[in-house]
């Protein structure tokens, strides 16, 4: 794409993970920002995630094995993966693209493309720390555990094997036994094996967002909160449509970066282009326990992640895939803790809070969308994040200022190859 002008006024559609960090290095590159947001800035699924920064596991979704899981997400709702036979149809050029893409051969693929972004992912945290971003709320250290050992070894064997990419250190050794329990009190005697991940850290999404709000608009960044964008208008000047406090309002820029999360696909579905982008909803909500754990706990087999966050306990959990955005299933909630609950101890399951739902924009073969497409002109592409969106949101904020300066982006040395991420790509697969 030609560079955008430094000093150019930059509409970024999203005030979620990947919108903030956008607005972060555009402003820093010098460009003139503003936030459209149809909610509250950290809206959607940027609040209520498990909060994980994690570079080796911010890989694709779809993988071997993962083609079982999704048929028995489509005829029960019994499992970490649900998915609406209403919808089936709906959602079969989709479901094609993800079965295609859980091939041995496209998962490789996809997790060494993925890895050009995590190996600058911890890197780009720090940045927005040191100018004033609050990270906090957290702590360092994933402990992977399961009922099974054999899951346990086969994944710290993949993980061991994943880090000699350079992307994060090697996992630390297994622990057995008294050695797990003494390690993390919290988990039952169903669990016998575990290993941590010392490469990993987590935050409290909520602190994040807020302060990478503030530190934006200290630096002037205007926002737009509560604005719901009714219509865009692609070009050398592009223009968005917007409504708000009940009036239709219109903006035209010299740019627009699209960055609304799941709800991106509708916004430019008028233009006749297809991301094959579907809202994946994921839940939380936070419970009493007699002890926090040191580490955020990963209960592989259960699909369920215990998160110690800002002094409570929050449990993390699901995906399902059933066409809406927001829509509150109070059964996925009680999923979460039959799969949970026999695996820790000193957990008060009835003293439950701040319940929550947010949607992931999933792609097909797991990839983000970065870039532009022909049908487009004047608008940049940052969304379809998957499960990612926090651990890949401020490295990808730099991509896309990059892609608007004309310039390369070096991660670990190395240039990043934008076009694994290219909208263009979804075509082939999604045809």
């Amino acid at each position: 794409m030609a560079s955008v002008a430094s000093g150019s006024k930059v509409a970024v559609i999203g005030a979620g993970l990947i919108g903030l960090s956008t607005a972060f290095y555009l402003q820093e590159a010098g460009y003139d920002v503003i936030v459209v947001e149809r909610d509250q800035i950290g809206s959607g699924a940027s609040r209520g995630n498990a909060g994980e920064i994690t570079p080796l596991t911010a890989v694709p979704l779809a993988g071997p094995g993962m083609i079982g899981e999704t048929f028995r997400g489509l005829i029960s709702r019994d499992g970490p993966l649900t998915l609406s036979p209403l919808r089936a149809m709906r959602l079969m050029t989709f479901g094609f693209g993800f079965m295609r893409s859980s091939s041995p051969q496209r998962t490789i693929v996809g997790v060494d493309a993925m890895y050009q972004l995590g190996k600058g992912a911890i890197a780009a945290f720090k940045e927005l720390e040191a100018a004033g971003t609050n990270i906090g709320g957290g702590g360092q250290g994933f402990l992977y555990t399961a009922s099974d050992n054999a899951v346990v070894e086969k994944f710290h064997a993949m993980l061991s094997d994943r880090a000699r990419s350079g992307v994060s250190p090697k996992p630390g050794a297994l622990h057995y036994g008294a050695d797990l329990h003494e390690l993390e009190p919290l988990l039952s005697h169903n669990c016998d094996a575990g290993f941590i991940d010392h490469g990993a850290f987590w935050l409290d999404p909520a602190l994040f967002v807020e302060s990478l709000g503030e530190v934006l608009a200290k630096r002037g960044v205007t926002f737009m909160e509560g604005a719901r964008v009714s219509g865009l208008q692609a070009g050398a000047k592009p223009v968005v449509d917007y409504l708000y406090r009940g009036s239709r309002h219109r903006l035209q820029v010299d740019h627009v970066v699209m960055a609304a999360g799941a709800w991106s696909q509708e916004l430019i579905k008028p233009y006749g282009v297809h991301l094959g982008v579907v809202p994946g909803k994921g839940y939380s909500f936070t419970v009493e326990v007699d002890r926090i754990p040191e580490h955020l706990v990963h209960l592989a087999d259960a699909r369920v992640v215990l998160v110690p966050m800002s002094g409570r306990l929050r449990v993390v959990g699901a995906m399902e895939i059933d066409g809406s955005y927001e829509t509150f299933h109070p059964d996925r909630i009680t999923m979460i803790e039959r799969y949970a609950a026999p695996l820790v101890q000193g957990v008060n399951w009835k003293q439950r809070s701040d319940e929550w739902v947010g949607p992931r924009p999933m792609t097909a073969d797991g990839l983000p969308i970065i870039g532009t497409h022909r049908k487009l002109p004047g608008i940049t592409l940052a969304t379809g994040h998957n499960m990612h969106g926090l651990s890949l949101g401020p490295v990808t904020g730099k991509v896309v200022a990059n892609l608007l300066q004309g310039t390369d982006t070096v991660v670990g040395g190395k240039k990043v190859n934008v076009d694994k991420f290219s909208p263009q790509r979804l075509k082939r697969l999604l045809s």
